[in-house]
């Protein structure tokens, strides 16, 4: 009698058959194996795959505790099988790294622990000064596979790895080669060996150099304007202020940030702005722009007659007599404006606020009031337009009777 799994025979007797129907106990050479892979913590390891491999006989299995039960192994003693192979690797993000290897002779069911050279690796990113850089993004390659991990910086400055193997341990993952990463580009780079559990590798990152010209309206240099960058990652903020030529120089890390402008005193300008280096013309068109301002009577008619006043905060920007053609004037700012209209004669017409944000026209409306040679109150036109028709009827009124005497 012969008993196989798959093609290996596990078994091999002889069976006397002298009933119809005979019972008889067999022992097979299989065993059961509880396999668990620790770290050098003695943390169990996620994400395992356990490769067992003889002459004769292999199977796999995976697990995301740590912990795997092979059950049924043919024992090493059954012909064509003899010793295995233990393959574990770990999966991660780019692959399966392997993380374990070892041959061993399998002659009874156990409950094993096989300890892989895998331990807690931590990456401190600082700045020239020593300081800790929060957002940076931090990668790990080795001997076995590049890029296989990699986690942000905290607010110390550090990026924590579990279960990264050792550079000289059963899998021999060589020399480490840690990558400092912000918006897509290398600030800094380190090349070292993780020998132990505990090690902390620091990576010092360089800035870069990052020039700005600001540019009015009119493509004019803006000098003396402060500029403040606030880092939108690590929340550091940095203040300069443009020389003659408009210009002011960071030395900044790759990044996105929040750009503000200040002139006079006022903010001008606030919003985000992906910064990498080199040289970047920023034009402000809401700066020195020009505002044209068009005084149109009720029906939407221009007008020729009267004076207008552009003021803000007590300042007049300009005073000028109406002749049909829009005002114009240049803002240094975004303002609110106040503007009054008034009539031949000094009266104030009209007073309105107007708000300027930029290169635009603006129209001021006298709803009542109408032009007509003059400016005229609308109400008033319309009662004399009222007066006139009645005398016009009366008129006629009148006519038609002196014609009917006449006739009679």
């Amino acid at each position: 009698m012969i008993i196989k799994m798959d093609k290996l025979v596990i078994y091999k007797g002889s069976l006397e058959v002298v009933e119809p129907k005979v019972s008889r106990n067999i022992t097979l050479p299989l065993a059961n194996l509880r396999l668990t892979v620790v770290n050098l913590e003695g943390e169990p390891i996620p994400k395992i795959i356990v490769k067992l491999s003889s002459e004769g006989y292999s199977t796999e299995g995976r697990s995301d505790s740590g912990t795997i039960v092979f059950k049924n192994l043919p024992l090493s003693e059954v012909g064509g099988v003899g010793a295995y192979r233990v393959n574990v690797s770990m999966r991660v993000g780019r692959g399966d790294m392997p993380i374990y290897y070892e041959e061993r002779s399998i002659a009874v069911s156990a409950n094993i622990s096989l300890i892989a050279d895998l331990a807690r690796l931590r990456v401190r990113v600082v700045n020239e000064g020593g300081e800790p850089v929060k957002g940076v993004v931090v990668s790990l390659s080795n001997r076995l596979m590049v890029n296989f991990t990699s986690s942000q910086t905290d607010e110390n400055g550090e990026a924590v790895f579990e279960n990264v193997p050792l550079s000289r341990g059963v899998v021999n993952a060589g020399t480490y080669v840690v990558q400092a990463m912000r918006a897509g580009r290398m600030i800094g780079e380190l090349r070292a060996e993780f020998e132990k559990p505990g090690t902390i590798l620091d990576v010092v990152v360089m800035r870069g150099e990052q020039r700005l010209k600001l540019l009015d309206y009119h493509g004019r240099p803006l000098a003396g304007y402060l500029v403040r960058l606030v880092d939108e990652i690590g929340g550091e903020s940095l203040n300069a202020s443009t020389n003659d030529l408009g210009e002011v120089v960071f030395k900044i890390f790759h990044g996105p940030y929040i750009m503000e402008v200040y002139g006079d005193g006022r903010r001008i300008r606030s919003s985000s702005i992906q910064l990498a280096g080199g040289f970047l013309e920023i034009k402000l068109d809401e700066v020195n722009f020009p505002l044209s301002i068009k005084v149109v009577d009720a029906m939407g008619r221009s007008i020729s007659s009267g004076r207008i006043e552009v003021s803000t905060e007590g300042r007049t920007l300009i005073r000028k007599e109406l002749n049909g053609e829009p005002v114009n004037l240049d803002l240094p700012y975004p303002v609110e404006l106040r503007c009054d209209i008034y009539s031949d004669d000094g009266r104030l017409l009209h007073r309105e606020l107007l708000h300027a944000y930029g290169p635009q026209e603006l129209v001021v409306e006298l709803r009542g009031y109408i032009f007509l040679g003059g400016i005229m109150e609308l109400e008033a036109v319309a009662a004399a337009i009222v007066l006139a028709i009645i005398a016009a009827c009366v008129l006629f009124s009148a006519a038609l009777i002196i014609r009917a005497k006449r006739k009679g």
